[in-house]
């Protein structure tokens, strides 16, 4: 939030839903005066934590800026009220609050999910901050061992007040109630492997992958996830799987659970297990709770990264980033 700023400011393209290219020059407020390029100008979006998504008139694109900034001036303006504390701010419009901001030594700072205004590192972090930051994990988890857990994560000082809403937490993982867990687990590595192909994706990855082949050991929980661009390559994806566990552990795969899906059928898959004398054990129709393990870590990784993908605004071809 700046209020010297006489206009908002953005350094991404992909911020603005109306675009006209207005080529000029920005003089910026600090002890320089450092002069900018500018690109274009048009109505540029975000959306606060409370949910409600608000638009930016007369924005301008500047890629050189290095942060979005929020002109005090403009919103005001607009008949927005803005009241300050010592902890940060509130965006009020008609006597509802529809953003808020934190404050870091002189500096105030939006947070915004899509993406804060000005991304920001350093100083006092909120709890919710960094909850946004780990892939959106349970505040309270984050709150009792997330300071033990990574080195660098700091919550002395911070406010630890939960949202009653988290706007990315909505939109990425809004799922139905979970099916009863099963009480039968695997005595050994690899004795069990749950496998499933999830996609084809809304959105095809930079990388061109469309499907991600999961393989989760029932006794110790690893994971391995390949990303596909045809269903056709699950077969390879099944061989390097089983070229990698059978070298890296003295055991050999027993069981691989999946669904009927026709990638899992195939003659070449059914060739490829009974050469390696793996039984494929197939969940019923319907039933997709007998294949849970490897169900329910597809929806956990893909929820983690729409998530991050919601909160930061960026195009959902960077799920295979994650």
């Amino acid at each position: 939030m700046d209020s010297g700023a006489t206009h908002h400011i953005t350094p991404h393209r992909s911020d603005f839903i109306t675009y006209l290219p207005i080529k000029g020059t920005i003089r910026l407020s600090d002890k320089q005066g450092t002069v900018i390029s500018q690109l274009g100008v048009g109505t540029a979006i975000f959306t606060s934590p409370q949910g409600v998504q608000i638009s930016l008139k007369d924005a301008i694109y500047a890629p050189d800026v290095g942060n979005r900034i929020l002109s005090l001036g403009s919103i005001l303006d607009k008949g927005a009220a803005v009241p300050f504390h010592s902890r940060g701010f509130d965006i009020i419009v008609k006597n509802k609050v529809v953003a808020s901001g934190y404050r870091e030594g002189r500096l105030f700072w939006v947070d915004s999910s899509s993406g804060a205004l000005s991304a920001h590192t350093g100083g006092i972090t909120t709890l919710h901050t960094w909850h946004q930051r780990m892939g959106h994990m349970s505040h309270n988890a984050l709150k009792d061992h997330g300071p033990k857990a990574l080195q660098g994560l700091d919550l002395s000082g911070s406010d630890l007040a939960i949202p009653t809403l988290c706007h990315g937490c909505e939109t990425g993982k809004s799922t139905r109630k979970p099916f009863p867990p099963s009480s039968k687990k695997a005595t050994q590595i690899l004795s069990v492997i749950h496998s499933d192909l999830a996609g084809p994706m809304q959105t095809k990855s930079l990388q061109g992958s469309l499907y991600t082949a999961t393989f989760v050991d029932n006794y110790s929980s690893l994971a391995v996830v390949y990303f596909l661009k045809t269903k056709d390559q699950f077969l390879d994806a099944l061989k390097k799987y089983i070229n990698w566990a059978t070298t890296q552990t003295p055991n050999k795969i027993r069981i691989l659970r999946s669904d009927r899906g026709g990638e899992y059928t195939v003659a070449k898959v059914r060739a490829l297990l009974n050469e390696k004398g793996i039984d494929h054990e197939l969940t019923m129709l319907g039933t997709p709770q007998q294949n849970g393990k490897a169900k329910w870590f597809n929806c956990t990784i893909i929820n983690k990264a729409m998530s991050m993908l919601h909160q930061a605004s960026l195009f959902n071809g960077f799920w295979e980033q994650y």
